[in-house]
């Protein structure tokens, strides 16, 4: 199999951050297999949790849900898609997918090669992108799973062990690097 090759974005920063918090980030289509109910409910049990800012990037067919549940909450800012975003990723915390199943996931993958640890659904084309121990995993959007993984998330500092594990497999599974050997293979043969 060649995966697809993924190249490493420069990074810089996101203006958006709160400051003092733990920075997270939604970004994509907001449809139903990427999750959305799962991110409302996950958002609206830890509203309340001080420790947490949420940043929800997109733009889809549930704006209007989103919008709804989310927008007056004070952990939560609602932003239009962003150009380049995979450019600020590195700014971030940690990346929330609960999506439902994926293709193959690439904001998953450039959120990893960004050192960005990704929390998400263990579903087709998503738990692919991850290392297969990944311990911020859920199996099918448990909430409990999720909650627990909230409970012991704290802030991160650049250079962390999940950002650089996260990193690693990337490079090794989907960078530029490792396509361009894979084919170089297949021709050979």
């Amino acid at each position: 199999m060649i995966y697809n090759g993924v190249g490493e974005t420069p990074q810089k920063s996101y203006d958006g951050l709160i400051g003092g918090k733990i920075n997270i980030l939604f970004a994509g289509r907001f449809e139903p297999q990427k999750g959305v109910s799962t991110l409302i409910s996950i958002i609206k049990r830890l509203k309340d949790d001080g420790r947490f800012h949420f940043h929800i990037i997109g733009d889809g067919s549930l704006r209007a849900d989103i919008e709804r549940e989310l927008a007056p909450l004070p952990c939560v800012t609602l932003r239009p898609p962003v150009h380049g975003l995979a450019a600020y990723l590195s700014s971030f915390d940690y990346l929330l997918m609960p999506s439902e199943f994926e293709g193959l996931s690439i904001m998953s993958i450039e959120a990893s090669l960004a050192g960005l640890p990704v929390i998400a659904n263990s579903c087709p084309g998503l738990r692919d992108t991850l290392p297969p121990d990944w311990p911020l995993c859920v199996k099918g959007n448990d909430m409990g799973q999720y909650m627990a993984i909230f409970r012991n998330l704290k802030r991160r500092t650049g250079g962390d062990d999940l950002g650089r594990k996260a990193k690693a497999f990337a490079v090794e599974k989907f960078g530029i690097r490792r396509m361009q050997e894979a084919y170089e293979a297949l021709y050979r043969y």
